[in-house]
């Protein structure tokens, strides 16, 4: 084999990989760059009352650290009642939004109809 077609052949590969690579998408990735998740010990303490209180007997499942409109916000997704809640509070510790969760499993905002 020459060297051209040997140097092309290793460069379609890379290529090849390199578009797997790409298209990889982790779990947690919901197509939010501004979305981290964070552990109850990486709230702020107003947020962590806050969200103590909102999910009483429940049970925290996951939490996000976000930005929307330049404001810092956290969600949380809380089973409660045999019920997925989602639960958005502001930094400062203000409650913004408790809502049941009716995503279906595997399904993200990305395909819901508005």
């Amino acid at each position: 084999m020459s060297k051209h077609g040997l140097f092309g052949m290793m460069l379609a590969a890379t290529i090849a990989l390199g578009g797997c690579a790409m298209n990889h998408k982790h779990d947690h990735d919901d197509g939010d760059p501004e979305e981290t998740p964070v552990t109850m010990d990486q709230l702020p303490a107003a947020v962590k009352a806050t969200l103590a209180k909102e999910v009483g007997s429940g049970k925290v499942e996951e939490i996000d650290k976000d930005t929307e409109n330049g404001r810092t916000i956290y969600e949380a997704d809380v089973m409660l009642d045999g019920k997925k809640w989602e639960i958005k509070i502001g930094e400062d510790g203000q409650l913004i939004k408790k809502a049941l969760d009716e995503e279906k499993d595997g399904e993200d905002e990305h395909n819901e109809k508005k």
